[in-house]
């Protein structure tokens, strides 16, 4: 991971995830001129967002379980 990358990550025990922001992504960027969100460090994503297809079962998921988390360590209710 490069410095941009690196900068959006947070330790979870033996490794690490992506920090959220309003209950997304940090490296999301909004791509006005298509209406849709788009991975800010694609390139240089961690494994773990490289193993999940986009939108699968899986993707959201692990979207909806690691904001739990985050939520949760910031002192905020589930959703």
């Amino acid at each position: 991971m490069d410095a941009r990358a690196r900068a959006l990550t947070r330790p979870d025990g033996d490794g690490c995830y992506l920090e959220l922001r309003d209950d997304r992504c940090a490296a999301l960027a909004r791509d006005a001129g298509r209406g849709r969100l788009l991975c800010s460090i694609y390139e240089m994503r961690p494994d773990c967002c490289r193993a999940l297809v986009p939108d699968s079962g899986e993707c959201l998921r692990q979207i909806a379980e690691k904001a739990v988390r985050a939520r949760a360590a910031i002192g905020l209710a589930s959703l």
